[in-house]
């Protein structure tokens, strides 16, 4: 499919205009995409939607006209207003929502309307498009058509999405949650997939991310019986002092938390080392707490997607914990082969059987 045969654009107001080049060209376009668009902008008592004329008239924001009648001063005024956020605070300036409380973004787009184009030239882009009207030619395209909104979307409103879907001949209409007008914002991966299905008519089954990675499992020993003779108010103050000291050895070691479990942490490290030296710092931390942490250890690939971690490896640290004894940091064969020359020091546990795991593992508890 080359360039001639598909047709997929999206803002700025191109989407209007491209409509009018698909209805004259309709014989060299198999495709034609479009991402909240309108058919026409301005107020109709068949498009209740629209902008009053008098609102449109107040368009483009008054900064941008400033800027045509005050030169010494528009740049700085368009960036402040247009390209800075301020107009952004009105919720329905800018084209884009959770994006702008993002500092690059804001200054990536105000570069971006910099460049696009002179002032006196958004004033005069903004009227043009405020008077286009694409709706007599909606029903003679043939082309098979698919239109993407998002409900909340902050620039056009939603009713304008499906009036168009419902003029143009068997398109097919989606609409996703959300209210970000910009393409390539918001979760841009359920747009992506619209569109590879109605290009290919199927959806590529992502792929996780595979990455080899040591895996640690905490657990506070008989913390049920300690909340329980404490309360639950000193229970919950403990349990914070505890969990701050863990992200604290996990920050000092370079590990990243993966989730808390209850009482204990699942987290991940990229170097098998530095992993047993946070559990045994983790466990002679809590003890001037009056606590006993016992924590596991395995390294192998693991799958990464969504902030979370699966896998057996996973699978297989989270049975090694349970099988350490209170304060002792218990590793698979796998740790111990991979830190030889580290000066970490082993006490042989022999072999065990592991709950979900066919062959028997040798396990080693980490001497302090």
């Amino acid at each position: 499919m080359n360039a001639g045969e598909c047709s997929a654009l999206n803002e700025l107001h191109l989407n209007e205009l491209h409509l009018m080049r698909t209805h004259t060209r309709m014989s060299r376009l198999h495709f034609n995409v479009k991402h909240c668009v309108d058919g026409r902008r301005a107020w109709s008592a068949r498009e209740p939607w629209g902008k009053p004329a008098t609102k449109l008239e107040r368009r483009p924001p008054s900064c941008v006209l400033r800027q045509c009648h005050c030169p010494k001063h528009g740049l700085r005024l368009l960036v402040d207003r247009a390209g800075l956020l301020a107009s952004a605070e009105q919720g329905k300036l800018l084209p884009f929502s959770k994006a702008c409380s993002h500092e690059n973004f804001r200054q990536s787009w105000a570069r971006f309307e910099r460049l696009g184009a002179s002032p006196s030239a958004v004033v005069a882009l903004m009227r043009m498009n405020s008077e286009i009207d694409v709706r007599p030619i909606l029903p003679s395209i043939r082309v098979p058509t698919l239109i993407v909104h998002r409900q909340g979307d902050v620039r056009v409103n939603v009713e304008a999405g499906r009036f168009m879907a419902e003029k143009i001949p068997n398109a097919k209409y989606v609409e996703l949650q959300g209210n970000d007008h910009l393409l390539w914002t918001g979760d841009t991966d359920r747009v992506l997939d619209e569109v590879e299905e109605f290009f290919t008519g199927s959806r590529s089954a992502a792929e996780a991310d595979r990455v080899l990675a040591t895996v640690l499992f905490t657990d506070i020993v008989n913390s049920t019986k300690r909340a329980e003779k404490i309360g639950d108010r000193a229970w919950h103050d403990l349990l914070g002092h505890h969990n701050a000291i863990v992200r604290r050895e996990l920050l000092r070691h370079r590990g990243r938390e993966v989730r808390t479990l209850g009482d204990g942490f699942l987290a991940t490290f990229d170097g098998p080392a530095r992993s047993i030296r946070c559990a045994l710092a983790i466990n002679e931390s809590v003890e001037p707490l009056g606590l006993q942490v016992r924590a596991g250890l395995h390294t192998g690939e693991i799958e990464v997607a969504d902030d979370d971690v699966s896998g057996i490896a996973v699978h297989i640290a989270s049975r090694v914990a349970t099988m350490a004894k209170p304060g002792q940091v218990l590793v698979s064969n796998t740790v111990r082969d991979l830190v030889a020359g580290s000066n970490i020091r082993f006490h042989d546990e022999g072999h065990h059987s592991l709950k979900g795991i066919t062959n028997s593992v040798r396990l080693f508890a980490v001497e302090r």
